[in-house]
């Protein structure tokens, strides 16, 4: 191979720029997956969403039941 050691040290440092970009990558991902997780509202059957059998809230004046 020409350039003996030094192309090899070439093909580490591309492997390991790559490798770099990879986690750097999934490292975004991850932010932005626990950015949506974080930002999205309450399911409803968590503490803080609505339960099936509570009451609704109360109506604006001048609106009618359906």
């Amino acid at each position: 191979m020409r350039g003996g050691m030094t192309a090899g040290m070439g093909l580490w440092m591309l492997a390991w720029g790559l490798f770099a970009l990879v986690v750097l990558g999934l490292a975004v991902l991850g932010v932005a997956a626990l950015v949506r997780h974080l930002s999205s509202p309450a399911t409803p059957g968590t503490d803080t969403g609505r339960q099936p059998n509570q009451a609704p809230g109360p109506r604006p004046p001048g609106r009618a039941a359906p």
